[in-house]
């Protein structure tokens, strides 16, 4: 079992050196590899928090590139460990060696997935809003606004939104969005708009 968690540390760290040599030059190198859920969108431009959707309604750490470079260094290294200071017998060093992987796997997936997950949030500003064609989830009432969903950079993000004066909204409209004030889109039918 030794030869195993040596191979499997040696992999591990020169994965996990690999991606920060790699990191270094690219910020956004694993976006593609840990697809976000859901999240507040919270920042300094206005749009104080909207519901953001992302590829994924559920996520695994088993799916990420980076749980499994983690687990192999944990494994590896904790299982050397024990077995150069001989605690235990082998079927339990390979328990522990197995858990400590997953915990420093599961660890480091999720550490960063947050991370990417809060500057993807802070690169979008109002203007990224403007012109943009969304779909009316939940139309307005009175004194109540609406509802939409747009697509931006690659997130589906749920706003609050208010008709255009003359322009009437209701579910499964699709609707531009023409200004943002506040947590609130102002929005108007798209043909009746983009004809205007």
């Amino acid at each position: 079992m030794l030869t195993l968690y040596v191979i499997t540390g040696i992999i591990g760290l020169g994965l996990i050196i690999f991606s920060a040599i790699g990191g270094m030059g690219d910020s956004h190198g694993d976006l593609s590899h840990d697809a976000d859920v859901s999240h507040d969108l919270s920042s300094d431009h206005g749009l104080d928090s909207h519901d953001v959707s992302h590829s994924g309604d559920f996520w695994l750490p088993f799916f990420s590139l980076r749980f499994w470079t983690y687990f192999f260094g944990g494994f590896g290294g904790f299982g050397t460990l024990l077995t150069f200071l001989k605690i235990s017998s082998e079927p339990i060093r390979m328990f522990a060696a197995l858990g400590v992987g997953i915990v420093v796997g599961t660890a480091a997936a999720t550490i960063m997935r947050v991370l990417i997950r809060n500057q993807i949030s802070h690169s979008i500003s109002d203007g990224d809003f403007i012109g943009v064609i969304a779909k009316v989830l939940v139309s307005p009432a009175e004194n109540n606004p609406g509802k939409v969903r747009v697509e931006v950079k690659d997130e589906s993000i749920d706003l609050l939104a208010v008709p255009m004066e003359g322009h009437q909204i209701r579910s499964g409209d699709e609707v531009v969005i023409v200004s943002v004030e506040g947590s609130t889109v102002t929005v108007a039918q798209s043909e009746q708009y983009l004809n205007s």
